[in-house]
């Protein structure tokens, strides 16, 4: 098996030409759901009581997090009391992390607020690493399903009293966002998923889909989950999901956009991960578990 440094072959390999740093492609979008295999939901069912922390509140694979204390009822859009809302609202925005580590493809929840009406003005931030990747301002009905599409570690968000105060994008300004059926998970199509099976040791079977077609792909090798953010070259600035020792494996094309491969690992490579980068664009899969 290849193994080519990966900062030094995105810099210099002609296979992954000068182009747009694009880094996942994140989108924000209302409406229907567009997750197709879920990996977890949360109800926030158990927050029944007043004054219960909300303090990395963990459920489902996930962590939410705000320095605060519930408060029970039940805002415009929603139909039950028992939701993520901080008392009397906040001064920061909510966090969402995975708790494995892994980036997102899907994070979907539905959304209100503690202030009077019912329109809200929104602010979500999405990041891979300590990279901001996407950024979303929206005025929205409270009951609104919000959804976050793309490869991203992070997302925080918040609700305001009004425009104003959300187009300043100030972390500090007072929001009253209330949050419930969150859920998080995976397309059918538009995302670029990696999959690996088979046993390790032994044969193993890597396959892709919702990638660009008819481009160059590198299969990329790490020890552990984490970030790693290429420095230079064509993808400068993009952030991998793996850690320790990365580094390219091969260089394969993408085909029609989905495919397959097979290979062999050996010992040394159990337990470790590997992650897809498309050349060009810089997209990048999920990271999956040799």
């Amino acid at each position: 098996m290849k193994s080519l440094h990966i900062f030094a072959t995105l810099a210099g390999c002609s296979l992954l030409a000068p182009g747009t740093a694009a880094q996942g492609q994140v989108t924000f979008y209302t409406g229907p759901t567009q997750i197709v295999n879920s990996d977890g939901q949360l109800p926030f069912s158990d927050i029944t009581q007043n004054g219960q922390s909300l303090v990395n509140y963990q459920s489902a694979g996930l962590t939410v997090n705000i320095n605060n204390i519930a408060f029970i009822f039940t805002p415009c859009g929603f139909n039950n009391p028992n939701i993520y809302y901080p008392n009397t609202g906040t001064l920061d925005r909510i966090e969402i992390t995975r708790n494995d580590g892994r980036n997102f493809d899907i994070l979907e929840m539905q959304i209100s607020h503690g202030f009077a009406g019912c329109t809200m003005p929104v602010w979500a931030t999405a990041y891979l690493g300590n990279q901001v990747v996407a950024h979303f301002d929206v005025d929205v009905s409270g009951g609104t399903l919000l959804g976050c599409r793309g490869t991203f570690d992070r997302l925080r968000i918040g609700s305001y009293a009004d425009g104003a105060t959300r187009d300043t994008h100030n972390e500090s300004a007072h929001n009253a966002i209330a949050l419930d059926n969150m859920e998080y998970g995976r397309g059918n199509s538009g995302g670029y998923t990696l999959n690996l099976t088979g046993p390790c040791p032994g044969s193993k079977n890597l396959a892709w889909s919702g990638a660009t077609p008819s481009v160059q792909q590198g299969i990329v090798f790490g020890n552990n989950l984490g970030n790693t953010t290429i420095p230079t070259g064509a993808c400068s600035g993009t952030v991998l999901g793996v850690s320790g020792n990365v580094h390219l494996v091969n260089v394969i094309g993408t085909g029609s956009g989905s495919g397959s491969v097979n290979g062999n690992a050996g010992t040394g490579a159990c337990g470790h991960y590997l992650q897809l980068i498309e050349a060009g664009s810089c997209n990048t899969s999920n990271t999956a578990p040799i």
